[in-house]
This record gives structure tokens, C-alpha cells and sequence, in this order.
């Protein structure tokens, strides 16, 4: 699967929904009026460490899934070359106004269908119950930070994407930057 960098995506035709929704991500996580919450995104975004796919099928589909999966199994081995503050953003063509809690069925719907594909096994140190305060998804073995971005995200801008959009954040990211005596754990909170 074929993990675009910024200038790939700035070389797909400006005619494509797939431009489209990059320059609006873009125009968010780079306006400085806009303060984009995520620092360690903003940074890695700056230093081109971020890593993009698009997935063209229904969001649902079994084949979204499994794109989905591909793309992730792709990127979790070799994400700490792309830098220290890497994240994989995912944009998907799904774009209807079902409203939040519906982008939170899809979002939870995707999840378990990544789960079901992962060939790696569950860590043992991370509970499987997603109710339990410690849960965090992990895919390929690894702790990932997962968060989604949708159209119906109108109040909470930090949330609010142009289509679905889900960001894979590897938990090593936060090595360093976030507990008690890390520098900025505040601000990255």
C-alpha cells in the first residue's frame, strides 16, 4: 500500500477529491489563527513526517477494511523512519451529514473490522476490553492513538474534517512528551 508524503499529494490533479480534501486538512493544521490543537501533528506536519492514504471505497465495505488494514500494515513497521512525530491520516470519500454519532458507529465499525483483520496477536499488556481505562487500539503489535475527524463536527472544530478522516498516531510518539516530568505534557493534553 503507497504512503503518500505531502508532495505526492500535492502532485494528484486539483480536479481530485482526493486534493480537495488534503488542501482543506492542510488549511486547518497549518492556520495559525486556527491554533490546531495537536502540536505533535502540526510539528510533524511541518517537517513532513506525516504520512497520507486515501481510501476510494464505501466506508463500510468489507473492501475499505481491508485497504484500510493494507495501508496499516504498510506503515506501522517502518513509522518511526518517517520521523518522531509521525501519523498516518487517512481520508476516506464518505462525506454525508449522519452527524456525529453516526461518524462515531462508522469510526467504532472500523475498528473492530481492522481488529478482525490484524494477523499480529492482541499485546498482552493492553487490556482487549475498550471500556477499560488502559484500552488503546493497537494494530501490527503496536499501541496506536486513533482518532477520527468528520464533516458533522461543526462545534468542536478540532474534530471537524471536509470528509472521514481517521489519524493513526503510534504511541511511541508520546514517548518522552507526555507523563509527569515530561517538558509540555500540558500543552500536548
Amino acid at each position: 500500500m503507497l504512503l503518500l508524503t505531502r508532495k505526492d499529494v500535492k502532485s494528484i490533479s486539483q480536479e481530485s477529491w482526493k486534493y480537495k480534501v488534503f488542501h482543506d486538512f492542510e488549511s486547518i493544521i497549518t492556520d495559525p489563527l486556527k491554533s490546531f490543537p495537536c502540536t505533535l501533528g502540526v510539528a510533524g506536519f511541518a517537517a513532513d513526517q506525516l504520512r497520507f492514504a486515501f481510501i476510494d471505497h464505501d466506508v463500510m465495505s468489507a473492501s475499505a477494511a481491508e485497504q484500510l488494514a493494507a495501508t496499516l500494515q504498510t506503515f506501522v513497521p517502518i513509522s518511526r523512519s518517517f520521523g518522531k512525530n509521525t501519523s498516518l491520516v487517512v481520508f476516506f470519500t464518505e462525506n454525508r451529514a449522519i452527524g456525529t454519532e453516526g461518524y462515531k458507529d462508522i469510526f467504532w465499525s472500523l475498528l473492530n473490522k481492522l481488529h478482525a483483520l490484524d494477523s499480529r496477536q492482541w499485546p498482552a499488556t493492553i487490556p482487549r476490553d475498550s471500556n477499560d481505562k488502559d484500552w488503546e487500539f493497537s494494530f501490527a503489535g503496536e499501541p496506536i492513538f486513533v482518532v477520527c475527524n468528520t464533516p458533522s463536527h461543526k462545534v468542536r472544530m478540532s474534530r471537524y474534517a471536509s470528509t472521514f478522516m481517521i489519524t493513526f498516531q503510534p504511541r511511541w510518539v508520546f514517548d518522552g512528551v507526555m507523563g509527569k516530568n515530561a517538558p509540555n505534557a500540558d500543552k500536548i493534553k
